[in-house]
């Protein structure tokens, strides 16, 4: 049940011969040298019930959205031949886990950037609703630190992991060795340990204490899980939160 072995096939498929990465469509972005991109990863389940309001929130806040689907089904892929107002890519075979795909996002990130690197990416939660427009910062890369102890970690893994809240990171121009080195991290870490949850703010809070560039830090006036503002430029729920009439009413808002 060793699922490394699946994410070093894809990762090395992905960099040297994309055989497991299709390129539904590319609308929109013939003969563009540089793009901006709100970008999300999911599995075909969130996407089927929260692509709508991800995209349309997206739209209407004035960006290009982009989504890259893991394990699509025969509906994903019905419902990304209909939305071609998105830009999709989708990866097959691999790990059907949770984790991996709450770290899926920052593996496929450096090989779009390899293939255009002078592209941004801010890379939020399929569950998101963007409210306005967003500001892609300076800085090679933007991170959203925090008090890991407001956050009640159950133990040093936890409070390691919640310095960083990686419901919004950016990757800018000159960003994709930041990203590049957290991918490398996280599969080092499946090698040693499994895939555990919070891999990916662990790996994200290490990279950011080496990196020598500097980094844009996002305040919580810019995303809100909780709902306690709303003028924020993201709104997102996690957990019972998901439930709230607030939230639903707000991606009912957006959905198509």
């Amino acid at each position: 049940n060793n699922m490394f072995p699946a994410m070093k096939s894809v990762s090395v498929n992905m960099e040297k011969n994309h055989r497991r990465i299709i390129v539904l469509t590319t609308v929109g972005n013939q003969g563009i040298t540089k793009m901006d991109y709100v970008f999300a990863s999911c599995d075909s389940a969130y996407l089927l019930e929260y692509g709508d309001s991800f995209i349309n929130s997206v739209i209407k806040a004035g960006h290009k959205p982009r989504i890259h689907v893991v394990n699509p089904t025969t509906a994903a892929h019905t419902y990304m031949a209909e939305h071609l107002n998105c830009l999709w890519t989708a990866q097959n075979n691999a790990p059907d886990d949770r984790t991996f795909y709450s770290v899926a996002r920052f593996l496929i990130v450096p090989t779009l950037l390899k293939e255009n690197p002078d592209d941004r990416y801010m890379i939020l939660d399929i569950d998101c609703v963007v409210n306005k427009k967003l500001t892609f910062p300076d800085e090679s890369v933007g991170l959203f630190f925090r008090d890991p102890d407001s956050a009640n970690p159950g133990n040093d893994w936890e409070r390691e992991g919640m310095n960083i809240a990686a419901g919004i990171v950016y990757i800018g121009q000159g960003g994709l060795p930041f990203i590049k080195n957290v991918a490398a991290k996280i599969q080092a870490s499946y090698m040693t340990v499994g895939n555990l949850w919070f891999t990916d703010q662990v790996m994200l809070y290490r990279e950011s204490l080496e990196w020598e560039g500097n980094i844009y830090n996002f305040s919580d006036s810019y995303i809100c899980w909780d709902f306690d503002r709303t003028d924020v430029h993201i709104s997102t729920a996690k957990g019972a939160l998901k439930r709230d009439k607030r939230y639903l009413e707000l991606k009912k808002s957006y959905e198509s």
